[in-house]
């Protein structure tokens, strides 16, 4: 049976009812849930083996039977590495449906269909002695994010430890250190704030204050990178990584919901505390013999060929309320907090420290949702918007009535000002606080009689689309998710029915045939894990992809390093000033092959957007400097690509492999075809 859903197209705008598989969203949750990472993770998983073998070591030395409870199963592999360690018992619960169904599979596959008790619950719902017969006595857990609590691991903790585990239980792992280091980033200190930086040529736009920094107590979003691909020359440390919380997860100690603590550091270099770089690491018996770091490569005792990459556990980026200037032999405190799901940090003069107080909600809090970290940036990065300028300078003037076309507090309308144009209409369509937040920016800069802001473009009357003169775009839309989506410029620049100024002009869909470190094990099978059979595992998730997830999807690849083995290829060309009233029945598609020209493997293809301005000035959302086949490019980091991840790697051969094409975009609906194939 099929489903009819309702939908916003981020390309037109417009809402579309489209037909999908009645189980849908069933298959996307199974598609999109992550288990792969983690089984590609080699060191988390021989580390929790070598954890359980302690824990069910130790039990035996007291006396005891084993009886293990295996929390969030997944697929089954904790539990199957209890049993093969010699667990008297195992319980395992799982409350997602698809998960629990699979371990069954998984674990019957490997011939321990009556070993392995498996609960289709959540841990808080299990009960005894109706679920489990006696209390278990190890623990084996995965419930950890990023941020190590997001998942909500304190209350399941606390709920085992009080109701499903024996006093003197061993529970893997046992603990966990969160480390905190001080960083200055002139960099990072740009995704905190919102400022319009404009070039240096032209009147600075002034951010009222309300409207500056983001609201950093417990309710900021999650800020996770993968510190390890930052560039050195855009933060420098401090001090040295503290410990700012200890948790003690099998009940030595109390593991309470909320906490606050104060730890001292001396400044080992001057500066200004700009943000936070936090990880976390897990000790995976109960002296922390065995440990499992989450640290970026610089904190980390492997070499670059050892280190183990992880998408599941990254590192995360936090700010203090203010950024505070720093001295070399200087003391200061981090002033650190958590609840049960979320963490928040500050920084004090050590010998001034004020009560610790976390501002949960404020005028500023409407920042959290409606930019990015990244959109922050973007809007003050002056070597791109210095691009626009050239571009616009000299063909904006008093008789200029333009209609700015992209929205998040674009930079455009601000620059066509300054620039003298006579006005300047923009639309905010997204959330009701962007338009509130770009409106006290005009008003703070006494731009109302030059700026008009409208809720869609269909309010803009009718009498004030006829005398625009001027489209502009970034072009950068709230609903973007793939590169193509901010073609929705095109279907804007098509509601003006007479010749108008368009920047940009053209736009190319471009791609590139790419061997990824790392990146391609998210959709790559898992096949069999520390001698477990997983490959059930890979079946259920190729068949949900196969109903539900799109073949290509999106990720900031400067995180992601990737090795060219082409040269970049555009697919696509899109003349954004014609309208598409002007050429409407063609076909938008093309066909060829990359040329392979660096011997690699094949794992995956990078596509981006790259937008003229105008013959001499170009902006490009993907690599930003020449490529060479062999070599690492450099990714734009304000936007995210588009990758598709094959299947399998391949082995390909410079000058002889080449990988086919197809790409097609049909205007009626603003969809994007793409599928790609190698040929060896």
């Amino acid at each position: 049976m099929a489903l009819k859903l309702s939908k916003v197209n981020p390309t037109t705008g417009k809402q579309h009812w489209i037909v999908e598989d009645e189980n849908y969203d069933y298959c996307q949750e199974i598609a999109r849930s992550a288990y792969a990472d983690m089984l590609h993770d080699t060191e988390r998983n021989k580390k929790y083996e070598l954890g359980i073998i302690a824990a069910i070591k130790r039990m035996r030395e007291r006396g005891r039977a084993c009886n293990v409870l295996d929390i969030g199963t997944g697929t089954g592999l904790l539990s199957m590495m209890a049993v093969r360690n010699g667990a008297d018992t195992v319980h395992a619960c799982d409350a997602f449906e698809p998960a629990a169904a699979c371990a069954e599979k998984i674990i019957a596959v490997n011939g321990m269909a009556g070993k392995i008790k498996l609960i289709h619950k959540r841990s808080t719902d299990v009960l005894i002695p109706e679920d489990m017969s006696v209390k278990a006595n190890i623990l084996v857990t995965e419930v950890f994010d990023t941020e190590l609590i997001g998942e909500g691991a304190i209350s399941t903790f606390r709920h085992a430890l009080k109701h499903l585990l024996e006093p003197d239980c061993i529970v893997v792992p046992s603990a966990s250190r969160m480390y905190i280091q001080p960083i200055q980033s002139f960099y990072l200190s740009t995704c905190n704030h919102l400022k319009i930086s404009l070039p240096k040529e032209l009147a600075a736009i002034g951010t009222p204050p309300s409207a500056e920094q983001f609201n950093n107590g417990l309710a900021a979003p999650l800020f996770d990178l993968q510190l390890s691909q930052l560039s050195n020359d855009l933060f420098d440390a401090l001090a040295p990584p503290k410990v700012v919380f200890t948790f003690d997860f099998c009940g030595r100690k109390d593991l309470p919901k909320e906490n606050e603590s104060v730890t001292l550091f001396t400044a080992s270099t001057s500066g200004s505390c700009h943000a936070f770089f936090m990880w976390w690491d897990l000790d995976m018996d109960m002296v922390g013999d065995i440990q499992l770091s989450c640290a970026p490569a610089w904190h980390q005792p492997y070499s670059a060929d050892e280190l183990q990459w992880r998408d599941h556990w990254m590192q995360a980026v936090f700010f203090p309320q203010n950024p505070l200037p720093v001295v070399k032999g200087e003391g200061y405190a981090i002033l650190s907090q958590h609840d049960e799901y979320s963490l928040a940090f500050d920084i004090q003069p050590a010998d001034k420290r004020k009560e610790i107080y976390w501002l949960e909600d404020s005028g500023s809090q409407a920042l959290h949702h409606c930019y990015t970290r990244p959109r922050l940036a973007m809007l003050q990065d002056t070597s791109s918007i210095s691009v626009y300028m050239k571009s616009l300078q000299g063909k904006v003037d008093g008789n200029t009535t333009a209609l700015c076309a992209s929205e998040s507090s674009s930079f455009l309308p601000y620059l066509l000002a300054r620039l003298g144009a006579k006005k300047i209409y923009v639309v905010e369509s997204g959330f009701i606080g962007s338009r509130r937040i770009a409106q006290s920016i005009i008003d703070y800069n006494e731009l109302a009689d030059v700026i008009h802001i409208y809720s869609s473009y269909d309010d803009i009357p009718a009498s004030i689309m006829e005398q625009i003169t001027m489209l502009v775009g970034e072009p950068y839309f709230s609903l973007t998710s793939l590169p193509w989506d901010d073609l929705r410029f095109w279907y804007i620049r098509s509601t003006l029915t007479h010749n108008v100024q368009v920047y940009p002009g053209t736009a190319h869909l471009m791609a590139m045939v790419v061997q990824f470190d790392d990146l391609h094990k998210i959709r790559q099978p898992v096949g069999v894990v520390e001698g477990l059979d997983l490959n059930v595992y890979d079946e259920m998730i190729e068949n949900a992809r196969l109903t539900s997830d799109d073949s290509i999807e999106p990720q900031s690849l400067w995180e992601y390093p990737c090795k060219a083995l082409s040269l970049p290829f555009r697919l696509l060309t899109f003349d954004l000033a014609t309208s598409l009233a002007d050429v409407e029945g063609v076909q938008m598609s093309s066909e060829g092959h990359f040329d392979i020209l660096s011997n690699g493997e094949y794992n995956g293809i990078a596509i981006w957007m790259v937008y003229d301005l105008d013959k001499s000035n170009q902006v490009s959302f993907g690599v930003l400097e020449d490529v060479s086949p062999g070599t690492y490019p450099k990714w734009n980091m304000e936007r995210k690509q588009a990758v598709f991840l094959p299947r399998l790697s391949q082995a390909v051969t410079a000058n002889k492999s080449t990988v086919s094409y197809k790409a097609a975009f049909h205007l009626e609906d603003g969809n994007m075809e793409l599928s790609f194939s190698l040929n060896s």
